[in-house]
């Protein structure tokens, strides 16, 4: 008995769609079906497929891929700085409502958990770019690991005014920060313990200051939990810098 091959069936919607692909070796490939709506089309270059619809003219999608050439800027940052100069160029003839950004990368989800390394989005917004810009720079904040380059030295000047600072937000040893993830029973303060001691973090533990001591140094590591920047806390004996600026911005609020 022969096989028969089989045929996918045509799509019979393909004049109107339009997609972008970029292989594994980097060359690009855009399609623009002819029914799409004017303006339509796309440009491809190394390393990226730039595309759309209904937009201003042409420049849109230049301006998208003249600027990603152009880089310069951490990946993600650059994929927001390609929207921002699309926009400028006239983007959507429609107007401005959404953005979204999706970036992959291996296991640099939250904690190493799986690959979906940014996954953000503005659905409704006057400034949606801008928005999503912003969405951007507090995923750095909360997800982030900060490079060792970005630790300061708790020396005894620092430690002094991270203990003020953490006093003025009432978050020094023993506030209502340390109880906030109080284990339910001694059997998960245990397991919660074993998670504490598992922790990656940033650095190679330092002496400590002689004016910061193991309670103090748990007083920063409660509080940051509670502001979800557990992925940023560093060795005992060093902060990292966001970590400090972001401290001196809540207790200035007050």
């Amino acid at each position: 008995m022969t096989r028969r091959s089989e045929t996918p069936p045509a799509d019979a919607l393909r004049d109107q769609r339009q997609a972008g692909i970029v292989d594994a070796e980097g060359g690009g490939a855009t399609h623009t079906g002819r029914h799409c709506f004017a303006w339509a089309g796309g440009r491809t270059g190394r390393g990226y497929a730039a595309q759309g619809n209904i937009l201003a003219g042409p420049g849109v999608v230049d301006g998208l891929a003249d600027t990603f050439v152009a880089g310069g800027r951490p990946f993600p940052e650059l994929l927001v700085a390609c929207l921002v100069a699309a926009d400028a160029a006239g983007g959507d003839r429609r107007g401005r409502e959404g953005a979204a950004l999706y970036v992959a990368r291996e296991g640099a989800g939250y904690g190493g958990g799986n690959d979906r390394w940014i996954d953000l989005r503005v659905d409704d917004h006057t400034d949606p770019i801008g928005e999503l810009g912003r969405l951007l720079e507090l995923h750095r904040l909360y997800l982030d690991r900060p490079a060792l380059d970005e630790l300061v030295r708790c020396d005894e000047t620092v430690a002094g005014e991270v203990r003020t600072l953490l006093e003025a937000i009432g978050a020094g040893p023993g506030s209502s920060f340390s109880a906030v993830y109080q284990p339910m029973s001694a059997l998960s303060e245990e397991a919660a313990a074993a998670e504490r001691a598992a922790r990656q973090m940033t650095g190679t533990p330092a002496p400590l200051a002689a004016n910061w001591d193991g309670s103090w140094q748990q007083a920063l590591e409660d509080w940051m939990a509670v502001e979800n920047l557990e992925e940023r806390i560093a060795a005992p004996g060093w902060i990292d810098r966001r970590v400090l600026e972001f401290l001196r911005g809540k207790a200035a609020a007050g």
